[in-house]
């Protein structure tokens, strides 16, 4: 089973351990497998990068996290932290399962034009900010949070700005990465054997599969 710790906006530790089905809850629970003693000995981890984090760019609250798989250019993906406070977005590189270390600057929720996603819950979220190269990401462990992350996006957008979040939900759509229009297609039907989603990407299409199991309609 793993174990968890409560975490407040600074980094610190809270008494009170709980159990939960990801490695944050609501932005505030960090979670690491439990060793041979009581001490999260991957805690400290996360709580110095968090700080490194919240020195560049002070924050009040951390209100969502997940780790993801962030597709770039290139068409690889590799995963990452992330987490949202009630200004920014953040990313964190995540060296391996339990380490974390802090990337650049986060970006201002303001800034996201349109959050896209798919009609299914396979997890695809691609934020586009405006500057002709969105960040494109599915949450990969712990089921689809896309809910809880737009939810979240769409109170803090409205709370402290003037607009409101634009969200589409379409399985086929444009989008842009390194400067490059391209267009995602969400494919529903593949090989049953397979058991990971992964993308395929072919000059200017880019085709998500998700496993066939876990594709159900919302």
């Amino acid at each position: 089973m793993n174990h968890y710790y409560l975490v407040d906006a600074a980094g610190n530790k809270d008494d009170e351990n709980v159990f939960c089905d990801e490695y944050i809850t609501a932005g505030r629970c960090h979670a690491a497998p439990r060793g041979e003693d009581d001490e999260n000995v991957f805690c400290d981890e996360y709580i110095t990068a968090v700080r490194s984090m919240k020195k560049q760019c002070p924050f009040d609250r951390i209100l969502f996290s997940s780790f993801i798989e962030k597709f770039n250019r290139r068409g690889q993906c590799t995963t990452r932290s992330i987490f949202v406070t009630e200004n920014q977005i953040f990313k964190l590189h995540a060296q391996g399962r339990w380490k974390f270390s802090p990337m650049k600057d986060g970006r201002d929720i303001s800034s996201v034009r349109t959050v896209t996603v798919t009609s299914c819950n396979d997890g695809l979220v691609v934020l586009d900010f405006g500057d002709k190269n969105d960040f494109v990401f599915y949450f990969s462990r712990g089921g689809c949070r896309v809910v809880e992350f737009v939810g979240v996006l769409a109170a803090e957008v409205g709370k402290f700005h003037s607009h409101s979040l634009n969200v589409i939900v379409a399985d086929t759509f444009k989008f842009h990465i390194g400067g490059r229009s391209k267009q995602m297609i969400l494919v529903k039907n593949h090989d049953k054997s397979i058991d990971e989603p992964y993308f395929r990407s072919k000059r200017s299409t880019v085709k998500f599969y998700w496993p066939l199991k876990e594709l159900t309609m919302e």
